[in-house]
């Protein structure tokens, strides 16, 4: 990917950014949830894993497997804390994937890329969640990773309508199209309800716009449900629903708590300043599309509207399972909050004329987009916890933690507390649990049969 001299500017301006997230790696740990499928994975394997938690806990085959291989199954720490730098690179090269697919290869995709990624990182409101606990991490962004590759790859290479006469090459996108769909749907609740939104959506517009059922289309369509079909049959489902208790909620109820946890969600999103500077940026910036839709407007205001009715949906699974909206959801549904306002764009803004108006405002949004970056939550919560040293103090217990784990004799061994939890990197440590199935997971990784916190006090690194 070359560089051109007029967008040095953003990926030093995003590197610089960038870097606050990245050397927070340097101190980032495991959680409490990160141990028990690291232990396990490591104990049967990956496909056991995968067999074992969709038969009794989780049936989200991708993230699970993606938790099977994770480095603390290789008993790698350091490579625990390069994980979320290879997040971050993957998700700007999905971003940009994407942006490419919706208006190919123009000038301003690059900084779109780099603007999209930052707003994204940085108006995170669960910081730890996004990135540095892999149990959060792991179970959202490859989701959101892979639901900017296949969109992007949909508009590049929309399925064919029918199958006769094919290329191989056509057959090859099609079939990593229904792989993309697979894992998608293999991620969590969310991308399970977008996949079936994805391959639906794309057939009801292919007959109703072209008068045509689309056969390709219709192939998707049966990769995603029968996919979903796996995941809501699956025995893990059940007992997962069973123990949240979302057998004993009622509609009504579930509807008002998403409501509900949309207006908060905006409301943590838009406390960030960033965010309205770039929708204005994208809304004004010239993109010009390969090919203009040729939708009415009857039409355009239709998809805006199934668009905004899809983004709510998106709650409901949330106080459906768990009755709440936990943090590395919130995460996953701005990045689609970004992606379906992009969506959008895609549709309305051939018909706008603002190539003037970007001329003349390009200096100062951009540099007020920049600015206000300073202002965002994710950013302010990395720069407070790498200042005052409480990251740094975090890590300094923890590594001294893992010399007592590590050379300590006996099967049984006590621990002291953390005194230092930084909002940044923190997300739940053994004994935050009543059940001591996680603590006992991560004795058994330093090869101990329980661990137990002695009270009060503080480690001593």
């Amino acid at each position: 990917m070359r560089i051109k001299s007029q967008h040095w500017k953003f990926v030093l301006l995003g590197l610089a950014f960038m870097l606050p997230l990245a050397f927070l790696c340097l101190f980032s740990h495991p959680a409490a949830d990160d141990f028990p499928i690291s232990h396990t994975a490591r104990d049967w394997g990956s496909y056991t894993s995968v067999v074992g938690y969709y038969k009794c806990w989780s049936a989200r085959y991708t993230s699970i497997f993606l938790m099977s291989v994770n480095p603390l199954v290789f008993g790698s720490f350091f490579g625990y804390k390069l994980i979320p730098i290879l997040v971050m690179a993957g998700l700007f090269l999905s971003v940009r994937f994407f942006l490419t697919g919706l208006w190919g290869s123009g000038k301003s995709i690059l900084p779109l890329a780099i603007l999209m990624t930052l707003v994204f990182l940085l108006s995170m409101s669960d910081l730890p969640g996004g990135l540095y606990y892999l149990g959060g991490s792991l179970f959202y962004q490859p989701g959101n990773m892979l639901l900017a590759v296949l969109i992007g790859s949909l508009f590049r290479n929309p399925p064919p309508s029918s199958l006769s006469g094919l290329k191989l090459c056509a057959w090859a996108t099609g079939i990593v199209q229904g792989f993309l769909l697979i894992l998608l749907v293999g991620c969590n609740e969310i991308c399970m309800m977008l996949a079936l939104a994805i391959s639906g959506t794309g057939l009801f517009f292919e007959l109703l716009l072209r008068k045509k059922v689309s056969a390709g289309w219709i192939l998707l369509l049966l990769v995603s449900i029968i996919s979903t079909l796996i995941v809501l049959k699956s025995p893990a489902t059940f007992y997962r629903m069973e123990a949240n208790g979302g057998f004993g909620r009622n509609w009504p109820e579930i509807f008002m708590n998403a409501s509900n946890g949309m207006f908060m969600a905006f409301f943590h999103w838009f406390s960030s300043p960033a965010l309205s500077v770039f929708l204005l940026l994208a809304a004004i910036m010239p993109l010009s599309p390969l090919e203009k839709l040729n939708l009415n407007k009857f039409f355009r205001w239709g998809i805006s509207a199934a668009s905004i009715l899809l983004f709510y949906f998106c709650f409901v699974p949330s106080f459906l399972g768990e009755g709440l909206l936990q943090g590395r959801t919130e995460n996953s549904l701005l990045f689609l909050f970004l992606i379906l306002y992009l969506l959008n764009l895609r549709i309305w803004k051939s018909h706008w004329k603002t190539e003037i108006i970007y001329e003349k405002t390009k200096s100062w949004l951009v540099l007020a987009f920049f600015i206000s970056l300073c202002l965002s939550p994710a950013f302010l919560l990395a720069i407070s916890d790498l200042v005052s040293g409480e990251a740094a103090a975090f890590s300094a217990e923890r590594d001294y933690r893992d010399s007592v784990m590590r050379n300590t004799p006996g099967d049984s061994i006590w621990i002291e507390p953390l005194r230092h939890k930084p909002k940044s990197l923190f997300a739940g440590d053994i004994g935050d649990y009543p059940d001591p199935w996680y603590d006992n997971h991560f004795a058994e990784l330093y090869g101990k049969r329980f661990v137990h916190l002695k009270p009060g006090g503080g480690a001593k690194p």
